[in-house]
């Protein structure tokens, strides 16, 4: 089955709707979508790169190491002055590459590489902040909501980090400033379908909801293929390809439900500790 790559849809406000929809809803799961056509060769294609990918950005990673390091200890030293505005734009071009890498990595569905154990909780409340001064949302753009008792989970903070930003990202695309607020929610129970296909009774939820332009029924579908974007000129459709990534690495999934001119809210699950190893 081809691996469920979920990119942003984000489309344009000039298809806000009123009234009755003429487009339909839909709710869509990494693994319930039919596969394109000659789907067999298509999901070795997809593993081949994959495999590929993770190890070309790694070794990229490996080379823009000392590039960062050498240019932050050459913009301190004595005389370098001159040099140092020049200096600190590689040190930020540097950085920006790696976070790029960081992005390409979660959608090749690298790893955690480090193992905490988490209360979402507190990963979202940090992280709401940082995702208003990200994107120059005022204190009312985006809310959160949060349940007292949630087990803990075992993951990567940074990747998970990283993937709420990307659905906060997301969310900002897809609606204009009276849409908002974005509703940001962490809780326990069921996935809404009751049919999560192995994955642990125990789970936790990160959802994100917005009421933009939503998306299409006849574009859903295509949601699930690899760097499909509304938006070629501002991304290259990696945003949600990259939060399925490390939510399948964590043991998880991702479901998105939508509706034309309504909104979206797309759902990370991932397993409570104890009740799944990581793949």
């Amino acid at each position: 089955m081809l691996n469920a790559m979920l990119t942003c849809v984000a489309p344009s406000h000039e298809c806000g709707l009123e009234g009755e929809n003429p487009f339909g809803s839909g709710r869509i799961q990494s693994g319930s979508v039919p596969e394109p056509e000659e789907d067999r060769a298509y999901s070795e294609r997809l593993s081949a790169i994959s495999h590929l990918t993770d190890r070309i950005v790694s070794k990229l990673n490996n080379c823009l190491t000392p590039v960062i390091c050498y240019a932050q200890l050459i913009s301190q030293s004595p005389g370098a002055e001159r040099y140092r505005s020049k200096l600190l734009r590689i040190v930020e071009a540097a950085q920006q590459a790696r976070e790029m890498m960081e992005g390409i990595l979660g959608f090749a569905g690298a790893r955690p590489r480090c193992i905490e154990t988490l209360d979402l909780n507190r990963i979202v409340g940090e992280t709401i902040p940082i995702a208003r001064d990200l994107f120059w949302l005022e204190k009312g753009d985006v809310s959160y909501e949060v349940q007292e008792g949630l087990p803990s989970i075992a993951g990567d903070p940074h990747q998970l980090v990283q993937a709420l930003l990307n659905l906060i990202h997301n969310a900002v695309q897809a609606t204009t400033s009276n849409e908002r607020p974005i509703l940001v929610r962490v809780y326990e129970g069921e996935p809404a379908t009751g049919q999560r296909g192995g994955l642990p009774v125990r789970q936790v939820t990160i959802e994100v909801s917005d009421r933009g332009c939503g998306i299409p029924k006849e574009i859903l579908p295509k949601v699930l293929l690899p760097f499909f974007t509304t938006h070629p000129e501002s991304g290259a459709g990696l945003g949600l390809s990259t939060v399925y990534g490390i939510a399948q690495a964590h043991g998880g999934d991702i479901e998105i439900d939508s509706e034309a001119g309504w909104g979206t809210t797309v759902q990370v699950y991932l397993p409570a500790v104890g009740t799944r190893d990581f793949n």
